[in-house]
């Protein structure tokens, strides 16, 4: 199987689109749906990321081993993102 390291920068706002490592930087993350703690958790280099949580302050790089499949999904998820004039 196919298999390589994807990375991802992550800014305020955007939302987590795949499970993954944070491997540089530091940020604050609204895990509400996951958790339902109502706090943004801080999340630095180490620190696993999950789908579908937010990115409320900060800017990370995160890494996942992913092969064709994941790919996949990350390039579905900034498909349907919407653009600037949104």
């Amino acid at each position: 199987m196919f298999s390589q390291v994807c990375y991802l920068r992550l800014t305020t706002g955007d939302r987590v689109p795949v499970d993954g490592e944070i491997t540089q930087g530091e940020a604050w993350l609204d895990e509400a749906m996951l958790t339902g703690e109502p706090i943004p958790q801080q999340k630095g280099e180490g620190d696993s990321v999950h789908a579908g949580t937010v990115v409320q302050d900060g800017s990370v790089l995160f890494s996942r081993q992913c092969g064709w499949q994941p790919y996949y999904a990350v390039a579905d998820y900034s498909y349907g993102a919407p653009g600037p004039e949104q």
